[in-house]
């Protein structure tokens, strides 16, 4: 649970709500695109013993095969990240990858927002300052560790090029006179925008009911782990399941 701190600037006056925060040791995820078509596993990266970076993060792609009736790997490449991204971004053809911050860290580096292609090369990368003003980060909700800048982020159903990326979610008895921005990548153009009231609609059912896409999404990646753990018996007749009653 996160703790709100109390800071009260002496010549403000103003309250300002900081939280304590913790990070699990990194892990393997694995994340899934929307048509359930595409798996991407994430492996965190390595240290030296001087606590440099021996090895970031890597990524391997695998794709369901209707033949084969299983998920065969397709490709992989390494990501910028010295220990693992934050969350991952795959559309339903497989045809880009989107990383969001930095482990133990959201919104306080260079890899803020990183887009690939197939190949597995950078295409772009954002850090926060890119995105917002010095003033609105100040205006953020902060944690010990981390800047919240972002809610949820998906790929959005009627345009799979682009990304939204929902405001932070914050409790409201401290922000409740703040407005915060919510965004739209662009992976095309390679921009980020500021999402106006006719994109905020297009996002739908994903943004429009939050809970309730983190729920699908608690789902989806437990089913996206069993797949590549070796289970994917369990997850397959599942997603038959899916299809026979969608």
């Amino acid at each position: 649970m996160l703790r709100a701190l109390y800071l009260v600037p002496f010549a403000t006056l103003l309250p300002v709500a900081l939280w304590a925060d913790s990070w699990m040791p990194p892990a393997p995820k694995a994340y899934l695109s929307g048509n359930s078509e595409v798996v991407v596993r994430v492996d965190p990266g390595s240290k030296n013993t001087d606590g440099s970076t021996a090895k970031t993060a890597h990524c391997r792609f695998f794709r369901y095969s209707e033949e084969k009736k299983t998920f065969e790997f397709s490709r992989e490449h390494d990501l910028v990240n010295d220990t693992l991204p934050c969350d991952v971004i795959v559309p339903n053809d497989g045809s880009f990858l989107v990383t969001f911050d930095d482990y133990f860290g959201i919104g306080t580096s260079e890899n803020t927002v990183v887009i690939y292609d197939t190949s597995g090369r950078m295409l772009k990368k954002w850090a926060l300052h890119d995105i917002l003003s010095d003033a609105e980060i100040q205006e953020l909700p902060s944690s010990v560790s981390s800047i919240h800048w972002r809610g949820d982020v998906g790929v959005m159903i009627s345009s799979q090029h682009e990304v939204y990326i929902s405001p932070p979610e914050t409790p409201s008895k401290f922000y409740k006179d703040r407005h915060f921005k919510g965004f739209m990548l662009d992976t095309k153009a390679l921009t980020i925008r500021e999402r106006s009231h006719e994109n905020k609609e297009a996002a739908g059912a994903l943004d429009s009911d939050s809970r309730t896409f983190r729920i699908w999404r608690s789902i989806a990646l437990i089913e996206a782990v069993t797949i590549i753990a070796g289970g994917a018996g369990w997850a397959l007749n599942s997603r038959r399941r899916t299809r026979r009653h969608s």
